[in-house]
């Protein structure tokens, strides 16, 4: 649904002779409540996370919640900002899910960032359900993107300048301000999540200052860090479980949902939300100041808007940017731009000429894609056109607008 719309849909199995197999598209609504009723219907019948003590990573209440919660605020969203159906319902259940999981106390937010991702975290307090490696099969997690997708899709400066400084505010209203050069600079006085989820030139990396390797590591000059220890990225294999659903999510849902619900969200509300994964770098002297209203108010932010940031920064790489552009509607916007990576640094690559080896925009940015040549058309890009077979085999299937 999330891509192609209305779907068929059917509830038993099938075979050649059903007429069920040519049926036409279900309004997604429908499916959606199918889905929702099956979710509470199994919350209802599975245990807690602490009765499966001896039986880690199968389905546990706390799943069902954050999946529940996950759906609900992705339609609910949808529905409030592409229109055509009220999304409120939605919302509620989805604020109601996260709270439910929240209210439990059998989940946590793991103290270590940076080992939440690697094998130290596995099975932590914030994880609530993973895409396991299994030692009985040696099969490595092809799937984890600190290993495989770091090499394919890069962080961006779009990405990067997200990251709050240390104050609490974004670039352009903070007092710090933000220097590119020389390399790693730019981490400096900076959210400490960037230099945990980004590897920060010159930080320890196999032994050796880290420069990236502009040729074979990354194409914007940032790599991720995130999921990514240095012995997985030499051989391209991994035995970390690959987190699905955690804890720090299910917190920012929370925060979203009560936020498209009301207009508002109480202090009480972020504390026990946003403000409680901050609170994971509690000593650190870069640790995030508390969201609070007053705080966004006398510097001018948009809660919503900051709650936003939270999601992007805190599950970056955890693949539900793309959904979330999608359900706020704003992709049309945010995907057209020119990809732009790090600024320059003339003297870490005296090999690399500019303009031939390296293209770079008027302001020494690394520039990976102009924005030019990307496009997204608001009519049919926020879904994907049904496969031609299907709709030569069903002719009662309608294409999607403007496919």
């Amino acid at each position: 649904m999330k891509r192609f719309g209305d779907v068929p849909y059917a509830d038993h199995t099938l075979d050649l002779a059903s007429e069920e197999l040519y049926g036409p598209r279900i309004e997604k609504r429908q499916i959606l409540d199918i889905i929702l009723a099956d979710l509470a219907e199994a919350e209802a019948a599975v245990p807690q996370k602490s009765a499966m003590k001896n039986d880690l990573g199968r389905i546990t209440k706390g799943a069902i919640q954050a999946l529940t919660a996950r759906i609900a605020l992705y339609f609910g969203t949808w529905y409030k900002y592409h229109g055509g159906a009220d999304g409120t319902q939605y919302l509620a259940i989805a604020r109601d899910a996260a709270r439910r999981l929240m209210d439990s106390n059998e989940y946590s937010i793991y103290p270590d960032y940076r080992n939440l991702f690697l094998l130290p975290g596995e099975d932590s307090s914030e994880h609530i359900l993973s895409f396991r490696y299994s030692d009985e099969t040696s099969s490595y997690n092809a799937r984890i993107r600190g290993v495989i997708v770091d090499f394919i899709q890069d962080p961006t400066k779009h990405l990067a300048d997200a990251f709050l400084c240390k104050d609490g505010l974004p670039i352009g209203k903070s007092a710090y301000t933000v220097e590119y050069l020389p390399l790693g600079k730019e981490f400096d006085n900076r959210d400490p999540r960037m230099a945990l989820t980004i590897w920060r030139p010159g930080d320890p990396f196999r032994n050796e200052a880290f420069v990236p390797n502009l040729a074979n590591q990354t194409k914007t000059g940032y790599m991720f860090k995130k999921y990514g220890d240095e012995d997985s990225y030499a051989n391209i294999q991994s035995k970390i479980d690959e987190i699905l659903i955690r804890y720090a999510e299910v917190l920012i849902t929370y925060a979203e949902a009560t936020y498209e619900l009301d207009g508002s969200i109480s202090d009480a509300d972020l504390d026990i939300s946003v403000n409680t994964i901050r609170d994971r770098f509690a000593g650190n002297p870069d640790c995030l100041p508390h969201l609070t209203n007053a705080f966004a108010t006398a510097h001018g932010l948009d809660m919503l808007e900051e709650i936003r940031r939270e999601r992007r920064v805190e599950l970056c790489s955890e693949s539900l940017r793309y959904d979330d552009l999608i359900r706020w509607k704003t992709a049309e916007h945010e995907l057209p731009q020119s990809i732009l990576g790090a600024k320059f640094d003339a003297g870490s690559y005296p090999a690399l000429t500019t303009g031939k080896d390296i293209i770079l925009n008027a302001d020494g940015f690394i520039l990976v894609q102009d924005g030019n040549s990307r496009t997204f058309d608001p009519a049919k890009d926020y879904l994907f056109p049904l496969p031609l077979r299907e709709v030569r085999l069903n002719p009662q299937l309608t294409q999607n607008p403007g496919w």
